[in-house]
């Protein structure tokens, strides 16, 4: 989907470097 928020990216970024 192109309509992504920025708080979805930054929440998936926070999740990835948390592993």
């Amino acid at each position: 989907m192109v309509t992504i928020r920025a708080d979805e990216i930054s929440n998936i970024i926070r999740e990835r470097i948390e592993q």
